[in-house]
This record gives structure tokens, C-alpha cells and sequence, in this order.
């Protein structure tokens, strides 16, 4: 999923408040903590604040960033020319930390990290002004027919999980995050979550497919929920069925 550095801290620097900028680590970045806790840096979504213990996710792909014409390029460069978009401008620096496939099945390069881009125009007159440097040189030159798609960071504004779940699951808040603020959210070991119903200690957990950021017992024998995405483990299952158990997470194991 691409990590740009792993960090140590403790407990504190977990449940710090949250910042306007990616000055405090870039998104993404992995925060390992002495007990095997594990969080990494997510931006709140545009729209929505984030409460605590709510199961997350990256939000919906767009199709405005997709088979988009780019300018030829030769093997060995990192800056791509003439990027393109569809439906709607994208901001400068809105991919930076995501990543950039070329379409064509012959195309043999690997998926690139987006290192840095320019605003990027949906006006097709606007659109040579339009440049992005990758992480790494292209292995393979891009011819003038060829099509590329990028997408942004998993951990670029954040939502909570639908029910069921659209996209990548990035998490489990530890506090409250005002829109568009950068802070922690726990990927692995022992967090607190909303349940939606009992769950069975011990026993699997899942996203739940009926209520917005929430866990539920994960019983694949039963058919019900064999295809629910896994999260972790059960430590705790609150009486009250529509609050807080005990989870340990395993969203992140590298």
C-alpha cells in the first residue's frame, strides 16, 4: 500500500490532537508504539467530522482520474506532461503520496508513487499547463496513445465506513477529527470500536453491512457475513450492544 517511513512513539503521540497541515508526518506514515499498537496518518474527509471508535475507510474511487491522456515520455523520467482529468479540476498536490498506473496490458512499468503535482484542469485548453513528478523513473517510455489512471492516498480523506463498505478499510479513529484535520487512526492491536450486536469473544470481527462505521461478529459458516471484510479479533463485547467492545485490530501486519 505504499508506507513513505515508519515512526516510534507512545501512547501520547497516538491520541495527539489533530493538525491542519502534513507537517507532522506525511499521510500514510506508520506510527509503532511499544505494546505492538500500530496507527498510521489519515486526513478527515472534506464533508463529515470523525467521532471516536468508528471503523473507517478511503472514499469511493473517482472516475475523473481515470484512462486520462498524458504526454509521451521517455524511460528514465520522472515528470509527466499534459496530465489530463475529467469532470472536475483537481487541486495541486491532491495525489501527492498516491499512485499512478499506466493502462496499456504491454506497459512494463510497476505502480509509481506521486511524489508532486499541479493543479490540474478539466478544460481541455487548460490542461498543458499540467506536470507530475513521481517517486521513481519510469521503467518503460509512454507512448502518445497510452492512458494513465491515479489515485489518491488510501489515507487521503478519510470517511466512515459505509455499510457495507466502498472502499479500502483505513483504521479506527482514536478521537474526534474536524474536517480536512490530519491525525492517527489505529490499524493494529487493541483498540475500542462501535459494535453493531453482540460479538463472540475470541471470535472474528468484521465491518458491519447495516451500520455506518461499525464492527460485528464475524461467523462465515453461517453464510450471512462470509463475505464481510475481516478486521481482527474480539477482546470485549459490550452489554449494550450499540456501544464500545474491545477489538484487536489487524488491518496493518507489515
Amino acid at each position: 500500500m505504499g508506507t513513505p517511513r515508519v515512526v516510534y512513539g507512545d501512547e501520547q503521540l497516538a491520541y495527539a490532537a489533530g493538525s491542519t497541515s502534513e507537517n507532522v508526518a506525511p499521510l500514510g506514515t506508520k506510527l509503532a508504539l511499544p505494546d505492538g499498537r500500530a496507527f498510521r496518518m489519515a486526513q478527515c474527509g472534506t464533508s463529515t467530522a470523525l467521532v471516536v471508535a468508528r471503523l473507517t475507510s478511503s472514499p469511493a474511487p473517482s472516475g475523473n482520474t481515470k484512462d486520462e491522456d498524458v504526454g509521451a515520455i521517455a524511460a528514465g523520467e520522472r515528470v509527466l506532461t499534459n496530465v489530463e482529468c475529467t469532470g472536475a479540476d483537481q487541486g495541486a498536490d491532491d495525489f501527492r503520496n498516491g499512485y499512478l498506473i499506466v493502462r496499456e496490458a504491454a506497459q512494463l512499468d510497476p505502480i509509481h508513487r506521486i511524489d508532486k503535482h499541479d493543479a490540474i484542469n478539466a478544460t481541455a485548453s487548460d490542461r498543458i499547463a499540467s506536470s507530475m513528478t513521481l517517486a521513481s523513473p519510469l521503467q518503460d517510455a509512454i507512448g502518445g496513445s497510452e492512458k494513465i489512471t491515479y489515485i489518491t492516498s488510501p489515507w487521503r480523506q478519510i470517511v466512515i465506513h459505509a455499510s457495507p463498505p466502498v472502499g479500502l478499510l483505513t483504521g479506527v479513529t482514536v478521537r474526534a477529527m474536524a474536517v480536512n484535520v490530519y491525525g492517527w487512526v489505529a490499524t493494529a492491536g487493541t483498540t475500542l470500536c462501535k459494535q453493531d450486536g453482540a460479538l463472540i469473544v475470541g471470535g472474528g470481527v468484521a465491518a458491519s453491512a447495516s451500520v455506518d462505521g461499525a464492527i460485528i461478529a464475524w461467523i462465515p459458516e453461517t453464510g450471512s457475513d462470509s463475505n464481510a471484510k475481516y478486521v481482527g479479533t474480539s477482546l470485549f463485547s459490550n452489554s449494550t450492544t450499540t456501544s464500545n467492545g474491545v477489538v484487536f485490530l489487524r488491518l496493518d501486519n507489515n
